[in-house]
């Protein structure tokens, strides 16, 4: 609920988005997660247990790519902005698939009405990911400067 938020957060706070921008990467990372997602979809349709089909889809598709993809990035060249909006193509659509599947595919399915998609939509702004993906674009695109007691935190927690 933390650390991973402000990880994601500082990683986006301290990239410049107007001069690192790659609209291809950017898209690639989306339409990959895209049809990863999809793909477990539809192949979660073909379980003869359903009751675990939500939880089939989000693990097919999840990975740790704000994590672990990060430091695969940092390790091989060094400071690198490809973290970053990855970040940007993926987690994102990660956390919010993860709400609507598990809302939608969840074991007691009840109709999709007003009350099942307001708890949805409630899930996906309150997710502690998205609020840092969106707050840390925002600090890099205002050029806020990042607080040295702030970027020394985002380490503590690890």
């Amino acid at each position: 609920m933390v650390p991973l938020p402000i990880l994601v957060f500082e990683d986006l706070a301290t990239v410049d988005f107007v001069e690192a921008w790659d609209l291809k990467f950017v898209a690639f990372c989306f339409v990959a997660t895209i049809l990863s997602i999809g793909i477990a979809i539809v192949i979660s349709y073909l379980l003869h247990d359903r009751s675990i089909q939500g939880e089939f889809v989000q693990v097919s598709y999840r990975s740790s790519a704000a994590l672990l993809g990060v430091a695969l990035i940092q390790n091989i060249y060094g400071q690198s902005v490809m973290g970053p909006l990855m970040i940007i193509g993926s987690v994102p659509l990660y956390n919010i698939m993860a709400v609507v599947v598990l809302s939608f595919l969840q074991p007691n399915k009840r109709v999709i009405d007003a009350q099942v998609i307001k708890k949805t939509l409630k899930g996906i702004i309150t997710n502690p990911i998205i609020i840092a993906i969106i707050a840390g674009i925002l600090w890099s695109l205002f050029k806020i400067p990042m607080p040295a007691i702030l970027s020394k935190n985002c380490y503590i927690c690890w």
